[in-house]
């Protein structure tokens, strides 16, 4: 039997690794095989119900038979939903030129990526970041840069102001923030685009897909282009159906931003999916013209994150402020590095994320996989009961440390 050589494979293909939060997530899978009751809290995916009036809209189409090719960038409709969105939420205005949808956020990233970066450009990450942030700008052939973060998780200013070169291609922000649920203020983000006023080559991108997912009654989402209108020109906003929507599965997402950019993200598209597809176009029209989470909806993720963030804040070894955006909770938990199990002597958060796992039977990220050591992120994104019960289970792993 002859066999595939990776001799064949590119460059690019072999150095690109596979997302880590999957990889975690099968670790899981594989214990359930075995009839291992995991809970899952490494899995980032939404709790509350999809905008229910999608339904009907869809059976219509479907029963029409309405479903051609629509053009690249989405139907008319979609993308005068998602500028009716941008104005009604937050007063920005965009044109339809300005906007596009894609097959989920992570392709609009991308597509912004391989459509501005040439070999060694540099795009500046703040730690912790997304991994596929760092991917995505490997895989085009860029360079990620790594900036410090404060206390609070937000970009470190002085540390960003020395990494500014004439190569830095991209400053990429996320708010809120993915791990660690950051959210950044109106005062600090004109505090970033002052500084990049005098950067005339560096684009921005702002990853808003959580926007709508704020905790802290003291907080609240400002796009980066409300804050610093004066950087419209030079920023690309990137948004989802995915989180705030609850509809991870029909994968639509979609960037507004300029003219130029939006047409060459497009011509890549072209030739990679051409248009989203049309039953995710046609529900995402009708959903963007709701509000996407009731006020029961947002009580209930508070609820969940206050009980998994206290009860572990209970023991000696995990610590974590409360979040304020987003569905996951960043717990320090470098006190148990070092500690004797009988797993053997936990050495990093990889290690505390497998103890978990094979003692406790709690799925989570190491902090590591988000470039910072000492760490763990859980999703609080699922049934309470759940989240007791991987407390409960986490205390009493704790007590058989010898």
């Amino acid at each position: 039997m002859q066999y595939f050589d990776s001799k064949y494979l590119s460059k690019r293909a072999i150095r690109l690794r596979p997302s880590p939060t999957i990889f975690q997530t099968k670790q899981s899978t594989e214990l359930q095989k075995k009839g291992v009751d995991v809970i899952n809290l490494a899995s980032g995916e939404p709790l509350h119900a999809p905008p229910l009036s999608i339904i009907p809209v869809i059976k219509e189409r479907l029963d029409k038979g309405m479903l051609r090719y629509t053009a690249t960038p989405g139907t008319d409709e979609l993308r005068r939903s998602i500028i009716h969105l941008y104005k009604k939420r937050w007063g920005l205005e965009f044109s339809t030129q300005e906007v596009m949808a894609c097959t989920g956020a992570k392709q609009a990233i991308s597509q912004a990526f391989l459509a501005t970066i040439d070999p060694e450009d540099e795009v500046i990450i703040p730690v912790p970041y997304w991994p596929s942030f760092s991917d995505m700008v490997e895989f085009a052939d860029g360079k990620a840069i790594y900036c410090n973060s404060t206390d609070y998780f937000t970009l470190d200013i002085e540390h960003f102001k020395k990494l500014l070169t004439s190569k830095t291609k991209w400053l990429l922000l996320n708010t809120p923030g993915n791990p660690a649920g950051n959210v950044y203020s109106l005062k600090e983000l004109k505090k970033i685009g002052k500084i990049l006023l005098d950067w005339p080559n560096v684009l921005i991108l702002s990853d808003e897909v959580y926007g709508d997912m704020v905790w802290d009654s003291n907080k609240s989402h400002v796009p980066f282009i409300r804050a610093v209108p004066e950087l419209k020109s030079r920023t690309l906003t990137i948004n989802s159906l995915s989180k705030s929507y609850s509809m991870p599965g029909w994968r639509l997402g979609f960037a507004a931003g300029p003219a130029e950019l939006i047409s060459t993200m497009t011509k890549i598209q072209d030739q990679l999916t051409a248009n989203p597809n049309l039953l995710s176009q046609i529900a995402a029209s009708e959903a963007l013209a709701i509000e996407p989470l009731t006020l029961s909806d947002k009580n209930i993720y508070i609820k969940n994150m206050e009980f998994l963030i206290n009860g572990l804040n209970e023991t000696i070894f995990f610590k974590c402020s409360p979040v304020s955006g987003g569905i996951f909770a960043f717990i320090k938990c470098d006190a148990l590095i070092g500690v004797n199990t009988v797993f053997g002597v936990i050495k990093n958060d990889q290690d505390v994320s497998s103890w978990l796992l094979q003692h406790a039977y709690v799925n989570s990220v190491p902090g590591s996989v988000f470039g910072l050591n000492g760490y763990i992120r859980m999703s609080f994104a699922h049934p309470l009961n759940k989240i007791e019960e991987a407390v409960c289970r986490i205390k009493e792993a704790i007590k058989q440390i010898r």
